[in-house]
């Protein structure tokens, strides 16, 4: 079998111990992993398969497999590419927060939890990207003050997060529309300033 990451043929030492295409894919990414590098698209034998969802290759063989080309990005590319697509992402959030407070303001909770957990998944992915940072940008932030400006921005945002997090779990849900409602644009509004610096960066 013809094993390939981003169109590269390659080997690794214990593909002769496994048997299924889970296995060879899950050891694949442990050696991307020391390299700093993550999985992002698979393909065996020109069909797309998630990386995320491996079940049905835990029962193909890698005999009965010609090829698995498998797609890999750095961490610091990753955190570039995110960068690059945060102002589309904001838009996305803000709409999203403006409906959650709207459903809860109304009264209906069930809409509104549906949409605070994409909200939330929203908000993650912002405080990842603040964490993983310096991944991208270590050169730029140590020549600039925007790893102060990271630093504080990421505490603050963590620290709203939980505060959220403790309304929610109260089913404070007044608590939770006037947190989205008053505590959050101002920060978003600082990190969508901040990441637009970042994004300025890559243009140098």
């Amino acid at each position: 079998m013809k094993i390939l990451i981003n169109n590269e043929q390659i080997t690794f030492d214990g593909l002769k111990e496994v048997s299924s295409i889970a296995d060879i894919v899950s050891l694949v990414e442990r050696e991307l992993e020391k390299k700093d590098f993550s999985l992002m698209r698979l393909e065996v034998d020109g069909a797309v398969v998630s990386p995320d969802n491996l079940v049905d290759l835990e029962v193909r063989s890698v005999s009965e497999t010609g090829e698995l080309n498998l797609v890999a990005m750095s961490h610091a590319e990753i955190v570039r590419e995110a960068i690059a697509d945060a102002p589309e992402a904001f838009q996305y959030i803000e709409d999203l927060s403006f409906q959650v407070v709207s459903d809860l303001r109304l009264g209906n909770t069930r809409e509104a939890l549906e949409k605070y957990v994409e909200l939330i998944d929203a908000m993650t992915w912002i405080s990842t990207i603040l964490k993983t940072a310096p991944l991208g940008f270590a050169k730029y932030m140590s020549e600039t003050n925007l790893e102060s400006e990271r630093q504080s921005l990421f505490k603050r945002f963590v620290e709203q997060m939980n505060v959220l997090s403790i309304s929610q779990k109260d089913q404070d849900w007044v608590g939770v529309a006037d947190i989205i409602e008053y505590e959050y644009p101002d920060i978003f509004r600082e990190i969508r300033t901040f990441f637009g610096k970042l994004e300025n960066a890559l243009m140098i």
